[in-house]
């Protein structure tokens, strides 16, 4: 499990809850299917290190979209509401509201990566890190929905 911050760009007004809830339940519905793309096996029973087959975090968000087109509204719901396991689990870890969102999760870095490429994601490597910004959530959805093949 790896924490991932990023900040989700706000114009200062509030956000209704059905419209947060939506972004992050189609952010999870991303984030399941990326971990459904990337074939996981514990290397050894006494490490908790996990061995995965290369791919990069793009080659995963193409993959998503490609496989979301494919997919039912049904069977859309059914990914995004799946139970995972604690291990991987998307879980949010921190989130502050000072305009902008400033947000952390956890999850498997990748998938979580990759689902935050569909979401709009613009990524900017640092010397202090990575820095992660998303657009306003109404951007956000609509991103997320149109990639895994929604109406508007």
């Amino acid at each position: 499990m790896e924490e991932i911050a990023f900040t989700i760009q706000s114009d200062g007004k509030p956000v209704g809850i059905a419209e947060f809830g939506k972004y992050f339940y189609w952010l999870r519905a991303c984030y399941v299917l990326a971990l459904d793309e990337y074939h996981f096996s514990i290397e050894d029973d006494e490490s908790d290190e996990i061995a995965v087959r290369e791919m990069t975090k793009e080659e995963l968000a193409e993959s998503i979209i490609e496989r979301a087109k494919y997919m039912s509204y049904d069977e859309l719901k059914s990914v995004a509401n799946r139970t995972l396991s604690p291990e991987e689990d998307l879980m949010l870890v921190d989130i502050y509201r000072r305009n902008p969102f400033e947000t952390v999760l956890c999850g498997i870095g990748i998938a979580l990566t990759a689902a935050l490429i569909v979401s709009g994601g613009k990524f900017e490597f640092k010397v202090t890190g990575i820095k992660i910004e998303i657009p306003p959530i109404a951007e956000g959805i609509f991103k997320l929905r149109k990639a895994l093949g929604r109406k508007q």
